[in-house]
């Protein structure tokens, strides 16, 4: 067996390290195209490449050595970045892959570099037959043992594959895959986000700075974007992985075309009613995974244990949304808490009829259109319209927002009348933050205080919580999206768990001043 200058085994590495240089000059030639520098860390390179850390280690010195890469740092943390020309044509070796083996270069290693030349500059096409060993023998001269030893380090690098008797030319890689896919409902797409979606806007920022992280572009797309060719054909060449987020996924034409791609899966929600249709999916493609963002009944179960200890046996949960199965988890997870002996039916649910689900635009009411086209006749008399376009559609987009918490307000005044009507609730859950937040502003026009009088929760822990010291569920998106990028990024690292199983991610109760002990207890 050969050794390097290093004292390596030449037989089992070269034919990896020559992998991993061809995916560091595909990167090399797509961060050029992209007119960016710096090269994701070696550790990632190397789990994108299919080899180990060190053969990608040695990939990356043989670049620098020919002037296309600088390196600052050592081992797996060291830092890479494309060379500008002006360093680049001083340095040796440019343009040719040159693996030093002490003080000369084995023959089937030349022979082999010779070769891998010929296919990259196209003079042996795709999937095409190369010359027969007696051929290769008459170019270069070699015997046949070197010329078998030179072919079989191609095969295994993947540049060419058995063909009969002879070899052909594998098709060439193609450009590094550096794009995930987010597919989501069209009421969750950025341009269609509003105030009262911060749980939404704070998981779309979470995934763009993970994509930041590992070097990755995010391009959000609705779920119909499968039905477009293009989109498809761009698709199929840069997706490195998808993320679906929302409906869509029920979908299972557009769930089997996705699959169809062979490309890691994460798939997003919180219709716990669905795990089964899931579980189904993993025996077709093993690298979808379902990830539950918000485990509706584990949280209410924490929020329920959490009063119990505090003392309260009689609460009120506050919904406007009957058939969300968000609204349905939580209520389920708060009455399995509250299923004690002293507790036993302690959970009163109070929520609004199914035709009252404020789901609908405030938009489809007549009475609210004629009001905000009064409003914005009035605006455009004081800012002119053809100058100032955007801000009659800011104002338009306010007002919609203000009439939709307006209508919320209205569906919950009489849930929270009944509530103040039963003397024995002391803690009032809500389905999520803004009911919560509409139930503070209530209690304190009944000159109320909270905790004192009654103790308030909700769920989703968004930053006006924090502002208003309102005790929330936080859902932990942060480990939510970093659990997915591992299963995007190395869809083999968790193999051994159980794929049929969602992977829920336990979040926390945000405990502030909005809860206190039961002081009528």
């Amino acid at each position: 067996m050969y050794q390097t200058k290093n004292g390596d085994s030449m037989k089992s590495n070269i034919p990896v390290v020559f992998k991993a240089y061809q995916f560091l000059k595909d990167v090399e030639e797509n961060l050029a195209a992209a007119s960016k520098d710096a090269f994701p860390p070696i550790r990632a390179l190397a789990l994108r490449a299919g080899v180990s850390t060190m053969s990608m280690q040695r990939a990356v010195e043989l670049m620098k050595t020919e002037g296309k890469i600088t390196v600052t740092g050592k081992g797996g943390g060291a830092t890479i970045q494309r060379a500008h020309p002006s360093f680049a044509q001083n340095r040796p070796g440019k343009g040719s892959l040159t693996i030093e083996l002490g003080r000369r270069e084995y023959r089937w290693v030349k022979t082999a570099r010779l070769i891998s030349e010929d296919i990259l500059n196209g003079t042996y096409k795709e999937n095409r037959r190369l010359p027969t060993l007696k051929e290769l023998h008459l170019r270069f001269g070699d015997c046949y043992y070197t010329l078998v030893k030179a072919m079989q380090a191609l095969s295994a690098s993947g540049l060419v594959r058995e063909a009969g008797n002879g070899y052909a030319v594998t098709p060439l890689a193609r450009p590094v895959r550096t794009t995930l896919y987010l597919f989501a409902h069209k009421i969750i797409l950025p341009a269609h986000l509003n105030i009262q979606d911060e749980r939404h806007r704070d998981f779309l920022r979470l995934v763009e700075v993970e994509c930041k992280n590992h070097s990755l572009n995010l391009k959000i797309a609705g779920g119909d974007s499968l039905d477009d060719p293009e989109f498809v054909r761009e698709y199929k060449g840069r997706a490195l992985g998808s993320i679906v987020w929302g409906a869509y996924w029920e979908n299972t034409t557009f769930l089997n075309t996705l699959m169809s791609f062979k490309h890691p899966i994460a798939i997003v929600d919180d219709a716990e009613k669905y795990r089964a249709f899931i579980a189904t999916q993993h025996r077709t493609h093993h690298n979808l995974r379902f990830f539950l963002a918000n485990s509706a009944e584990t949280a209410g179960k924490n929020i329920g244990g959490m009063l119990l200890r505090l003392g309260h046996r009689k609460i009120a949960f506050i919904s406007i949304y009957e058939t969300e199965p968000f609204s349905i988890g939580r209520l389920k997870g708060l009455r399995a808490a509250l299923s004690v002996d002293d507790a036993r039916n302690g959970v009163t649910a109070l929520i609004a009829a199914e035709n009252e689900a404020p789901w609908n635009s405030p938009a489809e009411n007549h009475k609210d259109r004629q009001s905000w086209k009064r409003l914005l006749e009035s605006a455009q008399r004081v800012v002119p319209l053809k100058a100032n376009k955007h801000y009659l559609e800011k104002l338009d987009f306010t007002l919609q927002t203000i009439a939709l918490e307006e209508k919320h307000r209205r569906l919950c005044l009489p849930l929270f009348k009944r509530a103040l009507a039963d003397p024995n609730i002391t803690a009032w859950v809500c389905a999520n933050d803004q009911i919560a937040f509409l139930a503070a502003d209530f209690l304190k026009s009944k000159n109320l205080h909270v905790p004192a009088d009654i103790s308030l929760v909700g769920f989703d822990d968004l930053f006006r919580s924090f502002q208003s010291n309102l005790t929330s569920y936080n859902f932990n998106n942060p480990m939510v999206v970093h659990r997915i990028f591992q299963h995007i990024l190395n869809p083999l690292s968790d193999a051994m768990t159980n794929k049929n199983a969602p992977v829920e991610i336990p979040g926390h109760i945000m405990q502030r001043e909005s809860v206190g002990f039961n002081a009528r207890r």
